[in-house]
């Protein structure tokens, strides 16, 4: 008895070690990369709109467009008070809090007690590539899983203001999370629904002060529609189920209208709606009912809301994670054939999802560009089959195997050790220095090939990113009168240095009107090595430049 809980013990511990150390990495992997990423998108975009006033659906290329709702801006806000590598940190370690937070809350729902199963969780979702791009390029869909899993567990403990708040946030965000509130009003949880609506209404009017007048009613009329036209379906990165039907129609196989994709995709989640309320009137309520109704409509509020980028299937991991518990923990023992085709089916969906979709090695070419999607429907129908067939879940924990522990203290401490082994501390400040160093010199190119191609002339000044915005015309590059209109197409925002300070800026310097010279200040060995001291770009010098 004592070698089995020594052997328990050490499986243990060593699960803990690879959720540390993977963690650890991953964070290290988000610290260091700030070249292009939707970063950009939430940190530029809301800095230029909330420091210079400018319009937030304008053209911001080489920024990404700005598809969120008006109040998001006021959410993103205080990331642009600090330079742009400490608002990466920053929102990193916020985005993996929020991912143990998921975690331990559906472990404390689902199980009670944090045993072997919360790590095991917390690895096979360190290992989830959706999660993995979306910390190291900057995504909301952790916060988004955040707020879905609050919300389930304010309704599983009736918590009214912590779920409505929440949902609230994630309404002027993304807005899949309106579908709980539905869910909230047939459950006739108005104190939630109330919370949410005052949230959604507090956060659009101090968008209204200061983003913008009318900002709302704007968005609601000229960009919602614009939305879920960002995918044409040509390729696997949307797998929402209208991106399923474009991609039908892209590959010619039916001839389908925009109108008609939309309203497809859109009658189909009406079928499945009203498929859960009918199921839910004829069918008897159990001890899992709510996790069941919970799981099925956020399921069809991701892939159903008519964009679907495979990173954002990160939400999902609450679906995908809760079932796997109800599965492995309270599936009775009686239903053994049962429980068998759901174990291979729950393996299915987390393989499915769990592949990157952008190495075409793993599947056939006509099943991998849609594989997430394909498991997405595997999970929706499970969910639909097993409401239906509630009997097969038992109110007790029948994986008692699974219920091994350390000491608290312990397991904090050797989770903490391995996070730092695997975020390799003594290299830190050289790599953090290569990130920043990465990000200048791509920055620098990409402006500067605009510059060139657009045979553009210049004020004979000198300015820096730190003395003068990155604003075109206004900004740091002196354009000449007239000029600036000239790149609007490529270049509509300026970057900044990622420490954008008196020492770390980028320097632009014209001595004729035709000629330009731009400059960043390189940190890391590695590129000191490469290029000296500084990174510099010139138009005259274009064909000598290393890349």
């Amino acid at each position: 008895m004592t070698r089995k809980i020594e052997k328990n013990n050490i499986a243990l511990f060593i699960l803990i070690f690879l959720c540390g150390f993977a963690f650890g990495q991953l964070l290290l992997k988000s610290f260091t990369k700030l070249t292009l990423s939707d970063f950009h998108v939430y940190y530029y975009i809301t800095k230029v709109v909330m420091k210079y006033g400018m319009h937030p659906y304008s053209n911001f290329t080489p920024i990404y467009p700005y598809y969120f709702p008006p109040a998001s801006l006021i959410i993103f806000w205080p990331l642009t008070l600090m330079p742009f590598y400490i608002a990466k940190i920053i929102f990193t370690l916020f985005n993996g809090f929020l991912l143990i937070l998921s975690i331990f809350l559906i472990n404390k729902m689902l199980i009670g007690k944090i045993d072997i199963r919360f790590w095991l969780l917390l690895l096979l979702s360190l290992l989830f590539y959706p999660l993995r791009f979306t910390f190291t390029d900057g995504q909301f869909n952790v916060v988004m899983l955040a707020i879905f899993t609050l919300g389930l567990y304010s309704l599983y403990k009736n918590k009214d203001v912590l779920g409505g708040v929440s949902l609230g946030v994630g309404v002027v965000t993304k807005i899949s999370p309106a579908i709980i509130l539905l869910y909230g009003v047939l459950k006739k949880k108005f104190k939630l629904v109330l919370v949410a609506g005052l949230t959604v209404i507090a956060l659009s009017l101090l968008a209204e002060h200061f983003v913008g007048k009318d900002i709302n009613y704007y968005y609601t009329k000229f960009i919602v529609k614009d939305v879920s036209s960002q995918s044409s379906g040509s390729d696997s990165t949307d797998q929402s189920l209208l991106g399923f039907i474009k991609r039908i129609s892209h590959n010619g196989k039916l001839e389908i209208t925009p109108v008609q994709q939309s309203l497809i995709s859109y009658s189909i989640v009406g079928i499945s709606g009203l498929l859960f309320f009918i199921i839910d009137l004829k069918t008897k309520k159990g001890k899992y009912t709510l996790f069941i109704d919970y799981f099925i409509l956020t399921m069809i509020g991701v892939i159903g809301t008519g964009l679907a980028w495979y990173h954002q299937y990160t939400i999902l991991l609450l679906p995908l994670m809760g079932t796997a518990v109800l599965i492995f923990t309270h599936f009775d023992k009686k239903f053994k054939k049962e429980k068998l085709i759901y174990v291979v089916g729950i393996t299915l969906v987390y393989l499915s999802w769990f592949a990157n979709l952008r190495s075409k090695n793993y599947f056939p070419k006509n099943y991998y560009q849609f594989v997430m999607f394909y498991g997405g429907v595997l999970l929706l129908i499970g969910l639909y089959v097993l409401k239906f067939n509630q009997k097969w879940l038992s109110d007790t924990d029948q994986a008692e195997f699974f219920d091994i522990k350390m000491r608290e203290k312990f397991v904090i401490m050797a989770f903490l050790a391995s996070v730092l082994i695997g975020f390799k501390p003594l290299s830190f400040s050289e790599n953090l220095k290569k990130g920043r160093d990465e990000a200048r010199v791509s920055a620098l190119d990409y402006m500067s090939e605009v510059l060139i191609s657009k045979k553009v002339n210049f004020k004979s000044e000198e300015s820096n990113s730190f003395l003068l915005s990155n604003r075109v015309g206004k900004g740091y590059i002196r354009f000449d009168k007239g000029e600036d209109s000239k790149v609007l197409d490529k270049m509509y925002i300026l970057y900044d240095d990622p420490i954008n300070n008196e020492d770390y800026n980028f320097v632009f310097k014209s001595s004729g009107g035709s000629d330009f010279n731009l400059s960043a200040k390189m940190e890391s060995k590695r590129y000191k090595e490469m290029y000296g001291d500084f990174y510099v770009r010139r138009n005259e010098n274009i064909s000598d430049i290393v890349n």
